[in-house]
């Protein structure tokens, strides 16, 4: 019932206060007006419907982790022709994929993401690190269509 940051607003609550009913006109208000996609800090920030079924989440982490193994043996097999020595596990190319999921799954995996990327820059890989700060200065946005589904559904056809 917490969908959007108003913990006092209960479902069993009869009666509404002005605060709450001008709260509710402000979140309407931004709902309704159009997104503007823009960049933070340089990294595009996107409009992308967030996965709302298990099954959408379950094929997020899925593709996630088929796109990852896809690449560590890209990466080993490159790096056998060539005969260096790298880790192929946190590639540069990883790192994008994996912050590209935790930006367009949201959610806890989101917030998991931004958490890692908090940590000391000694403690993770570079490219982890870069993905990462992406991850926590620009995930993608909720689509005005599905904001708006997603409110009436929580907060009823008049809110």
């Amino acid at each position: 019932t917490d969908l959007i940051g108003f913990s006092s607003i209960s479902s069993t609550k009869t009666s509404v206060d002005n605060e709450e009913i001008n709260e509710l006109n402000d979140v309407k208000m931004i709902a309704k007006e159009n997104h503007i996609e823009g960049t933070l800090n340089g990294t595009a920030m996107r409009e992308r419907a967030v996965p709302a079924t298990q099954i959408g989440r379950f094929m997020g982490f899925g593709s996630l982790a088929v796109r990852m193994a896809m690449g560590v043996a890209v990466e080993k097999v490159s790096s056998t022709l060539s005969g260096t020595s790298k880790n192929s596990y946190i590639s540069d190319d990883n790192a994008e994929r994996l912050a590209e999921a935790l930006c367009r799954m949201r959610g806890a995996a989101l917030k998991l993401g931004q958490m890692l990327s908090l940590q000391d820059d000694n403690s993770l890989p570079p490219s982890l690190s870069k993905a990462l700060e992406r991850v926590k200065q620009a995930a993608d946005y909720m689509p005005k269509r599905q904001l708006e589904t997603q409110l009436t559904n929580e907060l009823g056809p008049e809110w």
